[in-house]
């Protein structure tokens, strides 16, 4: 092949860096992609916050919020803690789960709910209910130590990525191919 490479052309030789270079960027992305790394055991917790304005509805004043947790990682999050912190008292509140939840504690500002574990695609929702708007933090402790909660991204938008890398290296080898093959042709 390095004969060939030195009978092309000055437009062969750009053509192949840049296919070679194309190619490079996208197999390395795609490797590093959450497609290529959820193939290793990972616990990911992931929320979805929701408020609604009940004086919009009803007439009354209040708000009602609702914190969806949810375990997109692959594996069993075990001995969990859920830790969620207000800045004024703890809301009134009920506590909805996939798993059996063990332990309820309210303690000045902060709310623990313990489960043995939550297994992954299973969900932990947490209805609460404000006359002020509510503002709080999240964050859990498992058997792998303490952990914030991440926003849940939309997996169209991850795939979407995937499918353009997967794209790009297609295309990428198909044009190395066709250069080194025109190149092969003309000796």
């Amino acid at each position: 092949m390095p004969t060939n490479y030195k009978k092309m052309g000055l437009s062969e030789k750009t053509t192949l860096i840049i296919s070679i270079l194309s190619f490079l960027v996208a197999f390395i992305g795609f490797i590093l992609s959450d497609t290529i790394s959820d193939l290793r055991k990972t616990v990911e917790i992931t929320s979805i916050k929701d408020s609604t304005n009940l004086h919009f509805l009803t007439g009354k004043k209040g708000y009602i919020d609702t914190l969806l947790l949810r375990n997109e990682g692959n594996e069993t999050s075990k001995n969990i803690k859920l830790i969620v912190t207000f800045p004024h008292n703890i809301p009134q509140h009920e506590v909805l789960s996939d798993e059996d939840v063990v332990k309820k504690e309210s303690n000045g500002q902060k709310l623990q709910i313990s489960l043995d574990r939550l297994s992954n695609n299973s969900k932990l929702k947490l209805v609460m209910f404000s006359e002020k708007k509510l503002d709080y933090q999240v964050h859990y402790i498992d058997d792998n130590g303490k952990n914030e909660v991440t926003q849940h991204t939309s997996l169209n938008k991850r795939s979407y990525w995937d499918v353009l890398s997967i794209f790009v290296v297609v295309i990428s080898m198909g044009i190395i191919v066709w250069i080194f093959r025109r190149s092969s042709q003309k000796i």
